[in-house]
C-alpha cells in the first residue's frame, strides 16, 4: 500500500514538473510572439500533465509493477543512475539556454518532460535500492 502511494506521488510529481515547464515558457518568453507550434507544444504539455493527474487521482500510478529482485534490481539501479545523470545534464543545458537568452517558447514543456523523466528515474532508483536493501 505504501509503495502504491509512493508511485502515485511519483506520477503527481511528473505532472507538476511538466506544468512548471509550461509556466516557465509563459513567464520568460513573450506570448505575443508565439507561433502555432509553440502553442501546440505547450498545450500538449498541459494535456500530458492533466493525464498524469487523472491517472494518479484514479488510484493508479505510472510505475505500476512489481519491485525488481536480485540481479534485475542491481541493473535497474545502474541504469537509473545513468539516466538521472543524463537527464540532469540535458536539463542543465536548458537552464544554460535560459541564462544566455536562447530559451524558446517550446523549451519549457520539453524541459518539463525531461524533468518528469528524471522524477520517474529517481522513483525507479528508489524501488531498486529498496529491493536491494530488503535482500534482493
Amino acid at each position: 500500500m505504501a509503495e502504491q502511494s509512493a508511485n502515485r506521488g511519483i506520477t503527481i510529481g511528473m505532472g507538476v514538473v511538466i506544468l512548471v515547464g509550461v509556466a516557465i515558457s509563459f513567464l520568460v518568453t513573450s506570448v505575443g510572439d508565439w507561433e502555432l507550434s509553440d502553442w501546440v507544444v505547450n498545450l500538449a504539455g498541459v494535456v500530458l500533465a492533466v493525464v498524469l493527474f487523472v491517472v494518479a487521482g484514479q488510484g493508479r500510478a505510472l510505475p505500476e509493477r512489481l519491485a525488481p529482485q536480485g540481479q534485475s534490481a542491481r541493473r535497474l539501479r545502474a541504469l537509473s543512475i545513468f539516466a538521472i545523470v543524463a537527464f540532469g545534464l540535458v536539463l542543465l543545458i536548458f537552464v544554460g539556454a535560459e541564462l544566455t537568452g536562447g530559451f524558446e517558447a517550446t523549451d519549457g514543456p520539453i524541459a518539463g518532460v525531461l524533468a518528469a523523466g528524471l522524477v520517474y528515474m529517481v522513483g525507479q532508483l528508489s524501488d531498486a535500492n529498496r529491493a536491494i536493501k530488503s535482500g534482493g
